[in-house]
This record gives C-alpha cells, structure tokens and sequence, in this order.
C-alpha cells in the first residue's frame, strides 16, 4: 500500500426539489504518503465537497473510500460516527475557511487545545516549535 486516500466511483448528489445536483460525480483518486496537491476549480465545481468527502466529514451518496487500505465507506456508510471520528482525528488535520480559533488564546494554546481534549500528551513546548518549523512553506 502506497496510498494514504483512495477513492473508487466516489459519488456525491444533492437533491433540491425536482433537480438532482451532481457535486461529486463519479471520481477515482487515490493520493500516495508524503504527496502534495492541490485541488483547484471555479466556485461551485465540487472542490469542498470532494474535500469533505475525502477527509470523511460528509457520506458519498455512491463509491467507495478506503483510508489507509481500509474501508470507510461503500454505498452505506461501514463505521459508526464514533469509528469516523477516530480516524479523522488520527490521519487528519483540518484547517476550515473560517478558523474557529479561540480568540482569547494565544496561537500555541489554540494547537494545544486538541490535544488536551484527546488527552494526547505528546506536545510540548519542544515539540511545538518543532512542529510549526516543519509546517513552514518552503
């Protein structure tokens, strides 16, 4: 296993009265470890949901997704929320158009906040640092 995402057949459709919306219509993707890209297109073209769908926030109405070599989805969804969320929070990082950031905390204490709530302990002030260099774009 090579990929860290792969999608077969990934469908997603929206329906809104008598018109059936298409905004994911039929996508195979799989993206290796360690790969970068970029998904780019007018607004409107499916870009968020193609993300959401990926990233496991949102169900695909057909397809499947495999996270890791494992299955998430086919058609009906495969894991329980409480399943989903354990392999969102384990293989993702989300940065949402809107930040949700805590204003009253400082930029540490926002990245710190996961990993008090996960009671992950692995962060320190070392590590931070560490962490925010190696996320520098380049």
């Amino acid at each position: 296993m090579s990929y860290i995402i792969k999608a077969k057949n990934l469908v997603k459709t929206y329906q809104r009265g008598s018109e059936i919306i298409h905004a994911v219509d039929n996508i195979d993707f799989s993206l290796d470890k360690g790969s970068f890209i970029a998904i780019t297109g007018p607004s409107g073209s499916g870009k968020t949901t193609l993300i959401n769908l990926l990233g496991a926030l949102d169900n695909p109405t057909q397809g499947e997704l495999y996270i890791n070599d494992n299955l998430i989805y086919n058609s009906i969804k495969i894991l329980s929320e409480k399943q989903l969320s354990k392999i969102r929070r384990e293989n993702f990082g989300y940065i949402f158009q809107k930040f949700f950031l805590i204003p009253t905390l400082t930029v540490q204490e926002n990245i710190f906040l996961p990993h008090t709530f996960y009671k992950k302990n692995n962060l320190n002030q070392k590590n931070f640092y560490e962490l925010l260099d190696s996320q520098r774009c380049k």
